[in-house]
């Protein structure tokens, strides 16, 4: 499976330590947008469905962000998956690369965690708000653009 274009959002960020554990679900498919040049975004629902593939490139982690109060998606390193182990099935939900540490999803059914996201977020990416900051969504920052646009460089 080749890798989609958001995940470069995602390295990038996390290799420019411009983030700690992950980028929202707008952010990642908003920066696609850009990446694309301005491509259709894809939907909540599509988003799952693609991180929830056995033949997904890596793993990824699903949890609550104490610094935003949002649930961002991040990628679990390689160190991380080696410590848990075995230990990772016995503490987290997991749906293909896709591992829910998040305790608010609770659920064992990959589609109430995906309707709760779909939920939350769709709207957030339907109206182009794809930043969060101190609890207000609005729209890509200059500083956004700016490292997002980095990546084209690359």
């Amino acid at each position: 499976m080749e890798s989609p274009i958001w995940l470069k959002t995602l390295k990038h960020f996390d290799r420019n330590n411009y983030i700690r554990n992950g980028l929202t679900i707008p952010f990642i498919l908003g920066s696609e947008s850009i990446i694309a040049n301005n491509k259709d975004l894809s939907s909540v629902s599509e988003f799952v469905n693609s991180i929830t593939n056995e033949e997904f490139p890596c793993y990824l982690s699903l949890l609550k962000c104490g610094n935003i109060g949002e649930i961002i998606i991040g990628v679990l390193d390689e160190e991380t998956l080696n410590y848990l182990g075995k230990k990772l099935s016995e503490y987290y939900l997991i749906f293909g690369k896709l591992v829910i540490m998040e305790s608010t999803f609770k659920q064992t059914e990959l589609s109430a965690v995906k309707d709760k996201l779909i939920e939350i977020y769709q709207p957030k990416i339907d109206n182009k708000t794809f930043s969060v900051t101190n609890g207000k969504w609005r729209e890509f920052s200059k500083q956004d653009l700016n490292r997002i646009k980095e990546i084209t460089n690359d």
